[in-house]
């Protein structure tokens, strides 16, 4: 209580007294926070995933990450829809435009795994600006043609992804990339 004391016998500067007045003009403003909707994996959750991405905690100066679950958990099945057939992506298609329309704007996804292949297609219908995933692979027939219908993505992205995934292997993760003007690739052991 001191500094209080103290402060308060000394004078607010007055405008005449500064030699040279402060130019607010080239001050920057705040930047709104980036919002970034975050898609689980085939196995996971939004839980599971906040836990898994933890170590990014430290951008939440920077940017909102919004997890959200599948649709399909609520009937206690997994995933965002069957890999082999791709039954539920309609479901989980309208599901997500409901989120953006309804939450959004995001900014960018980030995906793992299926996760991961989710956001490509989504990409490809014009969602996000930009992408982050970790362990993608692309989407196969008939969901793959999205891919066709633009030479390359000319979005920025950053590829994760490991060289000891048993899942979903390094090559799989690299052709995910290729469909990317200029990916940036982070590997790790």
């Amino acid at each position: 209580m001191t500094w209080l004391r103290k402060s308060s016998h000394t004078r607010s500067p007055q405008p005449h007294d500064c030699e040279h007045p402060r130019d607010y003009s080239h001050t920057p403003l705040p930047q709104p926070k980036l919002r970034i909707l975050c898609l689980h994996g085939a196995l996971g959750s939004a839980s599971v995933l906040r836990n898994q991405a933890a170590p990014l905690k430290s951008l939440s100066a920077y940017a909102d990450l919004v997890f959200i679950d599948a649709p399909a958990l609520n009937r206690g099945s997994r995933g965002w829809f069957d890999l082999s057939t791709y039954a539920g992506f309609d479901e989980t298609h309208a599901y997500l435009a409901a989120v953006v329309r309804d939450h959004g704007p995001f900014d960018g996804v980030l995906g793992l795994s299926q996760g991961a292949v989710l956001a490509s297609l989504l990409i490809g219908l014009g969602f996000f600006d930009f992408s982050i995933m970790f362990g993608g692979f692309p989407a196969h027939q008939p969901l793959g043609r999205i891919y066709h219908s633009r030479v390359r993505y000319a979005l920025p992205s950053l590829h994760v992804f490991g060289t000891r995934d048993h899942i979903v292997s390094p090559d799989s993760s690299r052709q995910l990339a290729s469909l990317f003007v200029d990916p940036k690739i982070v590997v790790h052991a």
